[in-house]
């Protein structure tokens, strides 16, 4: 009564509130705010009456929240409609333990829609016994009176005491496990005893399977009556020759069979209706039965009291049963459930999908037994090996066998995608024998800053591509490949040659390295061809770019490079006279020449005869005579230069080689003095004058007459030369000139020698 006139008072409060709101007296809104749990479920059907229902459940949440239960009915009930069954039971619970007894009744429809008629008994008989709702009373009595809450619970009256909790699902997936790793027949014994354990402890299926093993070992061929179908008159079951023939194991195989349909196990109960219905068929007794000790004899004794019409009834119960609970959850009973009524179907060979879709459900839910079903049945590949994957991680070795080294593969995928290990994603792509899923994998590992996945993606992008098409974008294959090199893949950049040289000049160049900006503009002032990709079948060209060839040359004269400065300078000379401006040349000289000048080699291999005039001067400033006559014959003759842009021009300068090559005869060189001797003589550049060509001439001729006394076989070959020749102011004279060849061949000059032996033979 208590409660009721609490309910009373409550539509009472709830009413009042309703015509204080009509009147503007006061606002709901603002008392719910206030804390007021009625005033905030009065302000949701407001907002409800006026088709704002997103306003009306704040209200209701509100309410719900200051435990007013009504409030949280209105939630469950929009969850409910939503088809959010877990949140819908959440609120339906916490108003029924507000004492809204319909929201109970509500609560318990819920467990009774998704088959798990335990729970949904449970709650009824809860609000009828404790709240003392009789409406509850009555869903009870005609729920335990239905026949679809038969019950699916998996599980017997334990025959052992002392078995631990859960010891009868642990020894299942250990017989299992057993079982997949000696599926041969040869260990029957010791898995029917594995699976008796288990059985003993309470685990229906391993009834089920102790059944199923008994008749395999008493030589009942084809499934152990498993694979009969219910409405199949042919008998099926075929005795295998000189097994086993125990009446106690022939009675074993009924009780576990029997054990496991009254734990609520389909294939228990069907199993069970076979072996009935195959003692009763006459061609048992024409075409198979002999003798009174025959297996199908003692099966028929064993078999008489079964009545089939009822198994056939509770088979169809159980398998609608256990369909909804597989649809109803996400957890192992329910998988089991979803396994069981896959085994039933696939056994009456009902229409695939629905047996691949029952395997899959309860594959997902960790069940690994189902997992190597399903494997089975699929007939894609990958789809086969996933499945395979899961149960041999679950402990399934044929499985295991069943995928051999593509375990590896897989697992390394899982790795790749799931934990993003860039390493697992590159031995994944080297296992595929496929370019396209390579790729994708390469292609991860290479986003997941793995270089050597990198240079895997372009060289898999390069396969793919190949033979190429006028418009293929060969960015695909080299911007990964430049990635990796980059990155110190060596691989990489042996692959790509120059465009690799490239990268690491600008990367030094980046770093003030002034030689790398210079080597990184020349590459970019010439371009170039790769031709190391694919066997050379296709070149990647890396077209002359002046804007960064004069980036780089121009960063290089900034860091004081004077070639960077010549190759600067040239370039926009060449712009230049393109345009027809006037430009100062000696921009492009001035760098090249100080570039020689620091023993740049390229410098001076450009600049010519320019910088072998440069490095005889210096040699000529050191006294060395013969470095003075090579720049006065420079500058004697003059010179161009072609080898650079624009030109270098030397002009003749007589004056500046007259100085050169007095000073190289100063230097008591006797080349330079005949030298300067034959200026004056012929006049060249000079007044001619004989005297100082005597003196000149005389000067070259003691010269090599004070050395050759020294023992030098050149100068006494020379004063032979003279004598035997004649210069102005020195007469030929045959008899001197064969001694002075003489004594140069005594001083092992072996020309000098065939020239004396001639003189003589002449003389």
């Amino acid at each position: 009564m208590k409660n009721l006139s609490n309910i009373f008072l409550s539509f009472f409060y709830i009413l009042l509130l309703f015509s204080l709101n009509s009147c503007g007296k006061i606002s709901n809104d603002e008392l719910c705010e206030k804390g007021d749990e009625k005033a905030c479920f009065v302000s949701g059907k407001f907002y409800d009456d006026n088709n704002e229902s997103v306003k009306a459940l704040q209200f209701y949440a509100k309410s719900c929240e200051l435990n007013y239960a009504l409030g949280c009915d209105k939630i469950a009930q929009d969850y409910a409609q939503k088809d959010d069954t877990q949140n819908a039971k959440k609120f339906f619970l916490k108003s029924c333990e507000l004492n809204h007894h319909e929201s109970c009744l509500s609560y318990g429809e819920m467990f009774e829609n998704e088959g798990d008629c335990d729970k949904a008994s449970e709650i009824y008989k809860d609000t009828f016994k404790n709240k003392k709702y009789k409406p509850a009373s009555d869903k009870f009595d005609n729920l335990i009176k239905s026949e679809k809450c038969l019950g699916t619970e998996i599980i017997i009256k334990k025959e052992i005491v002392n078995c631990e909790p859960n010891e009868g699902l642990e020894k299942y997936f250990e017989a299992m496990s057993y079982l997949d790793s000696h599926y041969d027949e040869k260990k029957s014994y010791e898995i029917i005893t594995l699976f008796e354990k288990s059985c003993k402890c309470g685990m229906a299926l391993s009834c089920n399977m102790a059944a199923m093993h008994i008749a395999h070992y008493l030589g009942f061929k084809n499934a152990y009556f498993a694979n009969d179908k219910l409405d199949n008159k042919e008998i099926k079951a075929v005795y295998i020759q000189n097994r086993p023939n125990n009446e106690n194991n022939m009675k074993a195989m009924k009780e576990y069979a029997k054990k496991a349909c009254e734990g609520n196990v389909i294939m228990g109960c069907k199993q069970l209706y076979n072996m009935a219905k195959h003692t009763k068929n006459k061609e048992i007794n024409t075409k198979i039965i002999e003798n009174k000790n025959s297996k199908f004899e003692q099966l028929k004794n064993q078999n008489e009291e079964i009545n089939t019409d009822n198994l056939r009834k509770k088979i169809n119960i159980l398998v609608n049963q256990h369909q909804k609970k597989c649809e109803a959850k996400n957890d192992l009973d329910n998988a089991f459930s979803c396994e069981m009524v896959a085994d039933f179907f696939n056994s009456e060979n009902m229409e695939p999908n629905s047996v691949l879709n029952l395997y899959e459900k309860a594959c997902n839910l960790d069940l690994n037994t189902s997992c190597y079903k399903v494997s089975n049945i699929y007939q894609d590949t990958k789809l086969k090996d996933t499945a395979n994957f899961k149960a041999c991680n679950g402990g399934i070795k044929r499985s295991c066998d069943n995928l051999g080294s593509t375990y590896d593969l897989i697992n390394n995928e899982i790795l790749c995608f799931d934990k993003n290990d860039s390493d697992a994603c590159v031995k994944a792509g080297q296992m595929h024998r496929h370019y396209q899923e390579s790729l994708e994998l390469f292609t991860r590992a290479c986003n997941l800053d793995n270089y050597q996945g990198c240079y895997l993606q372009g060289l898999t992008e390069l396969n793919l591509g190949y033979p190429f098409g006028d418009n293929y974008n060969f960015d695909k294959v080299f911007n990964p490949i430049f990635k990796a090199c980059d990155n110190k893949i060596e691989k990489a950049c042996h692959k790509i040659g120059k465009k690799a040289d490239l990268m690491k000049y600008i990367q030094s160049c980046n770093n003030n390295n002034s030689d790398d900006c210079v080597r990184a503009a020349e590459l970019y002032y010439k371009g170039f061809e790769i031709d190391s990709l694919h066997g050379g079948v296709y070149d990647y060209i890396q077209a002359p770019d002046r804007e960064n060839g004069q980036k780089f040359s121009k960063k290089a004269c900034d860091l004081q490079n004077n070639y960077g400065c010549y190759l600067y300078e040239t370039h926009i000379y060449r712009e230049n006279t393109n345009n027809n401006t006037n430009y100062d040349k000696n921009k492009v000289f001035t760098p090249l020449i100080k570039a020689c000048e620091e023993n740049i080699q390229k410098a001076c291999e450009k600049l010519g005869k320019k910088a072998d005039l440069m490095k005889s001067i210096k040699g000529c400033d050191s006294n060395n005579s013969a470095d003075c006559i090579e720049a006065g014959e420079l500058y004697f003759k003059g010179f161009e230069v072609h080898s650079i842009f624009p030109s270098y021009i030397q002009q003749p300068d007589k004056k500046i080689a007259l100085e050169l090559i007095k000073k190289s005869c100063d230097l008591n060189s006797t080349r330079g003095c005949d030298y300067l001797a034959s200026i004056y003589e012929q006049g060249y550049i000079v007044r001619q004058d004989y005297n100082l060509a005597i003196l000149y001439y005389k000067k070259s001729h003691d010269i090599s007459l004070e050395l050759c006394k020294n023992g030098n076989a050149d100068h006494c070959k020379n004063l032979g030369e003279i004598y035997k020749q004649g210069k102005l102011g020195i007469d030929k004279n045959w008899a001197k000139s064969t001694e002075y060849y003489g004594k140069a061949c005594d001083l092992e000059d072996y020309r000098a020698c065939e020239t004396y032996k001639l003189m003589k033979i002449s003389n």
